[in-house]
């Protein structure tokens, strides 16, 4: 590898038709910004998985991405959307994160294990320079997609620890 857009496309994974742009280091505000582009003309409609033709791309977009030595790391692309004759105009799934969310799957994944390691939102958030909403955020989402994988099972028992009689027991 001989520059940094290599480097990039590497460590994020971006495969084609995506590609890194440009990376910016921005010293003053501790953070690294790699802007990617779509170079295709073609792409798959998120709902039928039909090939179609990119209509247009939407305004840029910023996702949180896992630091690079100690510096808040984002992406910034450009999101195409398709024409699909059957779903009209619609965005194109990116491979790099959830609809609608504002940080990349491997920050989800290691914001999460954070999480589960200190038992404490305010401390999670601290460690991962978020704030606690987006940590909250970030967990009820997890929750939710691990509830919508669970397998509901028929209830055989039931069981009750103790009784309460006496007065002022409910």
């Amino acid at each position: 590898m001989n520059n940094t857009k290599e480097l990039y496309n590497k460590i994020l994974g971006i495969t084609k038709p995506w590609k890194v742009k440009k990376v910016d280091l921005n010293v003053d505000q501790n953070e690294i910004i790699v802007y990617l582009n779509y170079e295709s003309k073609k792409e798959f409609c998120p709902e039928c998985q039909k090939e179609c033709e990119v209509y247009d791309k939407r305004t840029s977009r910023k996702w949180r991405q896992l630091d690079t030595c100690q510096l808040k790391t984002y992406i910034v692309a450009s999101i195409p959307r398709v024409n699909c004759k059957e779903h009209k105009k619609k965005s194109i799934n990116i491979p790099w994160a959830q609809p609608n969310s504002h940080f990349t799957s491997s920050f989800e994944v290691f914001a999460i294990q954070i999480l589960q390691a200190t038992f404490n939102q305010t401390k999670a958030s601290q460690i991962l320079r978020i704030s606690f909403s987006q940590i909250n955020t970030l967990m009820k989402n997890a929750v939710k997609r691990g509830l919508t994988r669970r397998k509901k099972e028929d209830l055989i028992y039931i069981g009750i620890d103790e009784k309460s009689m006496r007065k002022g027991h409910n």
